[in-house]
Parts: structure tokens; C-alpha cells; sequence
């Protein structure tokens, strides 16, 4: 069973840190370089609640099948799926009512925040990535 979990919470932790890389150095710049602002904002913003969605899902998974393996790897994911419920659930519409109400640095602190947290997920999924590979 342990190999079985093992494989899954790989696949899982794979996707995670896969889609976040994915999503930070293609999807995001190109988006921003191809529209125009006002359809780049609207367009990110309605990819966010899906992107938050997938990294949740691959992070829980990821901790739960890892589990039994790694716990304290599995800890960190489980930590990096409840910081994106956050950034998904709170700190996202934040920003978007802090932009639609022209709080310009209100809006720029609440976003960097909000970059600053996702590559600390990142890097969590990766060094954990990293660290997985190396016990199977």
C-alpha cells in the first residue's frame, strides 16, 4: 500500500509543482504581454479561482498520499494547501475589491504579499519534490 501512496503523492506533488512553475513562467507573462490591460486583468482574474482550486487539490493530495512516507513532507504540502485557501478564499477578493476601488498601494501591498506566498509554495513543492525523489 505504502507504494501505491507513494506513486500517487509523487504524481500529485509532480502536478502541483509543475502547474505553479507552469503558471508563473508561461501562462502569467503571456498573458500580460498578448492583452491589453483591461482584458489581461479580466482574464487573469478569472483564471485565479481555477488556478487556486488546482494547486489546493494537488497539495492535499499530494499531503495526504505522502503521509504515510514522509510525514513532515507531507506537513508542508498540507501547510501549502491551507495557504492557498487563504490566498484563494481571503487575500484574492481582497485584492480585486482593493483594485476595483483604486487603492493603488493598498492593492500593490496586498499583491506582493500575495506573489511573495506563492513562490514560498513553490519552492516548498519543488524542495519537497527534490527531497522525495531521492527516498524512491
Amino acid at each position: 500500500m505504502h507504494e501505491v501512496a507513494a506513486v500517487v503523492g509523487l504524481l500529485a506533488l509532480a502536478a502541483l509543482a509543475g502547474g505553479m512553475a507552469f503558471f508563473g513562467a508561461v501562462v502569467a507573462p503571456l498573458v500580460f504581454r498578448t492583452l491589453e490591460p483591461p482584458l489581461s486583468g479580466r482574464f487573469i482574474r478569472a483564471i485565479f479561482p481555477h488556478y487556486y482550486r488546482f494547486t489546493f487539490i494537488a497539495a492535499a493530495l499530494a499531503a495526504i498520499f505522502l503521509a504515510p512516507v514522509v510525514p513532515w513532507c507531507a506537513a508542508l504540502l498540507a501547510l501549502t494547501a491551507l495557504s492557498t485557501l487563504w490566498l484563494w478564499l481571503s487575500l484574492m477578493p481582497r485584492i480585486n475589491a482593493l483594485r476595483d476601488s483604486g487603492a493603488d498601494a493598498a492593492f500593490s501591498r496586498a499583491h506582493r504579499l500575495s506573489v511573495l506566498v506563492n513562490q514560498a509554495e513553490l519552492l516548498i513543492a519543488v524542495a519537497v519534490l527534490v527531497r522525495v525523489a531521492f527516498l524512491l
